[in-house]
């Protein structure tokens, strides 16, 4: 299901929709291409990230049958350019809130697909009574990505001290930000 299509900036056709199975491959390889290029800002190593395609689709299709949970993609030329997925808590009483990741080719920041990408996710949780809140963990190194989080209201909760542990061994700390959408 096409979500929004729109020209990038930089002249680019870009489609965002809801992934399907039939995605589950490209997902990978966008996932490890992901994980290659941004070791530094993102949680999973890519040693750790292995799917089967059947284990893919199972994850996909947890989206898909999800009333509170969201999945969505970017393309160009129809090659994915992002991805953003959000789930909400599995525990009752935090049930009212979710998490979500995010993440853009590198060939294509500052093309307005993020912030595309966000702007689905929000109004998909603004419609839907059971998402009261929208948060996320960003490096607080990432000052692009803070800035478009705070352009679309979402506040800064919190600093979680050495979060992350990088393999040489030091540690970056997290910015906690949310947006209430109730």
């Amino acid at each position: 299901m096409i979500l929004k299509k729109f020209n990038s900036p930089g002249g680019n056709e870009i489609i965002i929709r809801k992934a399907t199975l039939e995605d589950a491959e490209s997902i990978i390889a966008y996932s490890t291409l992901i994980l290659k290029t941004f070791s530094d800002v993102v949680l999973t190593t890519p040693e750790e990230f292995h799917p089967t395609i059947e284990e893919q689709k199972n994850w996909i299709n947890s989206f898909n049958n999800s009333d509170t949970g969201f999945l969505a993609i970017a393309e160009s030329n129809a090659k994915i350019v992002g991805i953003i997925h959000f789930e909400t808590h599995k525990k009752k009483k935090a049930s009212h809130t979710g998490e979500f990741a995010l993440a853009i080719h590198p060939d294509f920041h500052r093309q307005k697909i993020g912030e595309e990408l966000l702007l689905q996710l929000i109004s998909f949780a603004k419609h839907n009574p059971k998402i009261e809140k929208i948060i996320l963990n960003v490096g607080e190194h990432n000052s692009k990505a803070i800035n478009l989080y705070k352009k679309l209201e979402f506040v800064t909760e919190g600093i979680n001290i050495k979060a992350v542990k990088q393999p040489d061994g030091k540690y970056t700390n997290n910015v906690q930000m949310a947006l209430f959408s109730h």
